[in-house]
């Protein structure tokens, strides 16, 4: 069962302003931003899983990593895991 609206708004919100408190690359040097980007255009769209592969699915590890983000929003989204902006790693002075 999907999300209300207004929760899906208020994380779409919220992987906005997550944009500001993390690093924008991960330890291997996985681009962060570009994955929070992913997970709101999932939310946004309503996507799943076959129309996220489409449009994130790449053969690199860079793209893996986007994919797995994104899948994790589409998770969320369907009433599994945690809400996306839960799980990024906050750098303390970013925001």
């Amino acid at each position: 069962m999907m999300k209300a609206e207004q929760l899906i708004d208020a994380e779409i919100v919220a992987l906005t302003e997550m944009k500001l408190k993390v690093p924008p690359e991960s330890a291997f040097g996985d681009n962060n931003l570009d994955a929070i980007e992913a997970q709101k255009t999932v939310l946004l769209r309503r996507m799943g899983t076959d129309e996220i592969q489409e449009a994130f699915g790449g053969e690199d590890e860079f793209s893996k990593y986007i994919l797995d983000g994104a899948l994790i929003a589409r998770d969320w989204l369907f009433g599994e895991g945690v809400a996306p902006s839960q799980d990024w790693p906050v750098l303390e002075g970013r925001a």
